[in-house]
């Protein structure tokens, strides 16, 4: 049931991440099927440092940020049998599927975007006004701001600087000409200074929203344990 939690009303922090993530990836398996030609993934599998609502601090730290993280490299997987995995299937098989045996909530009963409707879109919009206009989370936003342009030089957002700073980043290591382009030694140097910049800010979201969760779980307790159940009945192991 915590995994179900994590994954749905999700918060900042390693844990939090890594259990949304295992999740995430058992459903993404359930649609490998044999006839769609594709394999499934480990389920701590992180295609991207950046894929979640929450960045995994430490795992940037160690592994850096979405341009030069390697999902091969760190799982020791052969390159192209990660890349099929990480699309999970043939998209063209999937879509027969859906269309001549209904999707997945339909197939095996697991109503994955029916409890994102109801728990975690509305979890994510209550959390934006919330942590992001309280008057103790502001003045950490902009002191991250401001040590991420400090310590990189890139513009950053006082509003949002971890996506500002994230599109910084793959414009100078991505899209900018060779010839200004930084390297992936210095994007590690990011890296750790957006760690480093962001985390204070992130423990704050953290301690908020871990004041308000509760009493979404109760609110939500019998679909939060509904899916779980199916969960565990289709093979899921906490």
């Amino acid at each position: 049931m915590q995994d179900v939690i994590e994954s749905f009303l999700s918060i900042p922090g390693t844990e939090s991440v890594a259990r949304s993530t295992r999740v995430s990836n058992f459903t993404n398996n359930l649609q490998v099927r044999e006839e769609c030609g594709g394999t499934t993934v480990p389920l701590d599998l992180v295609r991207s440092t950046n894929s979640t609502l929450y960045p995994d601090l430490e795992l940037i730290r160690e592994w850096g940020l979405p341009p030069i993280y390697s999902p091969a490299e760190r799982y020791g997987l052969d390159r192209e049998d990660h890349e099929v995995g990480a699309d999970g299937t043939d998209g063209a098989c999937v879509e027969r599927l859906d269309k001549e045996e209904g999707p997945l909530s339909v197939r095996v009963g697991l109503d994955f975007e029916g409890v994102v409707d109801k728990l975690a879109f509305p979890w994510q919009e209550d959390q934006e006004l919330t942590t992001r206009s309280d008057p103790r989370v502001q003045p950490l936003r902009v002191a991250m701001a401001q040590c991420l342009r400090e310590g990189s030089g890139l513009a950053v957002s006082d509003e949002d600087p971890s996506t500002s700073f994230l599109k910084g980043v793959d414009r100078a290591y991505i899209l900018a000409p060779e010839p200004e382009r930084v390297s992936a030694e210095t994007v590690m140097e990011w890296s750790v200074l957006y760690a480093d910049c962001g985390e204070p800010y992130y423990a704050k979201v953290k301690e908020l929203l871990e004041e308000v969760r509760p009493a979404w779980v109760e609110r939500h307790r019998e679909v939060i344990e509904d899916f779980a159940a199916k969960l565990v009945e289709l093979g899921y192991v906490p």
